[in-house]
């Protein structure tokens, strides 16, 4: 069993490393329940709060400003300023927020564009609003990931199981938002709207495996049966049809196997851990998890390292860190060290180094 120094303040975590390699774990700034986070540029990172703030932090001497000119943002049980994503490869700082929005009596998922400039955002403007308008504060998925021009975006059920196996419907699904051309002067293109991919209930983890660009997701299963799923275009992957959870209440949800025309999960938790935020971890720090899958636990509190295998596929899995709060995102900075967001009300960003 490896050990952790503590930096800055005190922290209990257990590291399930070789003796010998010892881990430290910093405190980098004090945010009440964030839950996106992406990179500005080499020195600054940008960090949502659900509570309706977003943050620029500085990397060299961990220094906070709020970003302002933000969206209104519903926050309700599981709703609010949810994640955020950073187009770094053009030379304006676009920046795109995924939230849930005030409708009338009801809230959407939502998906916000906006220009970075002084700390503030600009020419800011829904590129995406759900067709789906619930009251209910569950199930609102809303992580975002970008791959070349495109922008995922991945939808709960909003509570609603039927929903998911509805392809007129946003909810239980991805979405694809692609440009598309003419747009004016302040925006050079729109967006279109795509539905990726139905069958899910909730996923809050999304990311691009670097070694085939595909597109990989995990989701919450009820009590039991959370799953990590390679996301094809129009894939349908059962959700509530094929489910291998139960209720809370017990009993069978749905088949507990993939029928013709639905697509198995390569990997599944039973019991579940609360899956949130997930990388492909590509750094040189780490060499004992170096090309797995990192996957957070809110329900345990805790990492999971996922190995991968030649065809890039899961193959085991062990707690590599765990203790640490109820694991909300991951980040991997270029120095090979690890960004967490955790689910509590104070010191919600670390950094795992060593």
């Amino acid at each position: 069993m490896g050990f952790f120094r503590r930096i800055g303040f005190i922290f209990t975590a257990l590291i399930l490393i070789p003796v010998g390699l010892a881990i430290d774990i910093e405190r980098v700034a004090d945010i009440s329940y964030p839950w996106g986070i992406d990179q500005l540029d080499q020195n600054r990172i940008i960090v949502t709060s659900k509570l309706g703030s977003v943050f620029s932090i500085s990397l060299s001497d961990y220094s906070k400003t709020q970003i302002k000119n933000i969206p209104s943002v519903r926050v309700h049980r599981q709703g609010g300023l949810l994640d955020v994503a950073v187009d770094r490869q053009s030379e304006i700082t676009r920046v795109y927020l995924c939230y849930s929005k005030p409708m009338g009596n009801g809230i959407s998922v939502a998906v916000h564009e906006a220009t970075l400039r002084d700390e503030s955002l600009h020419e800011g403007r829904d590129i995406y609003i759900s067709n789906v308008k619930s009251g209910s504060g569950v199930h609102f998925g809303c992580r975002l990931e970008l791959l070349k021009s495109d922008l995922f975006v991945s939808h709960g059920d909003r509570g609603r199981r039927s929903h998911a196996q509805d392809r007129t419907l946003d909810s239980g699904s991805v979405i694809r938002l692609f440009k598309s051309e003419p747009g004016d002067e302040m925006y050079p293109w729109t967006w279109g709207k795509a539905v990726h991919s139905i069958g899910h209930r909730n996923p809050q983890g999304l990311s691009i495996n670097p070694r085939n660009q595909e597109l990989w997701l995990h989701e919450h299963g009820p009590r039991g049966g959370d799953e990590i799923n390679v996301v094809e275009e129009g894939g349908n992957y059962g959700w509530p049809r094929v489910c291998y959870g139960e209720e809370y209440s017990g009993g069978e949800i749905g088949l507990n196997f993939s029928p013709e025309g639905y697509i198995d999960p390569v990997w599944k938790w039973v019991p579940s851990i609360g899956p949130s935020g997930m990388m492909f971890y590509q750094g040189n720090m780490f060499p004992e998890i170096a090309g797995h899958l990192l996957v957070g636990s809110l329900k345990f509190g805790k990492i999971v390292s996922v190995a991968l295998n030649e065809a890039y596929r899961p193959s085991s899995e062990i707690d590599w860190l765990t203790g640490i709060g109820r694991v909300r995102d991951l980040f991997e900075l270029d120095d090979g060290s690890i960004l967490v967001l955790t689910d509590e009300r104070r010191d919600g960003l670390l950094r795992i180094s060593r």
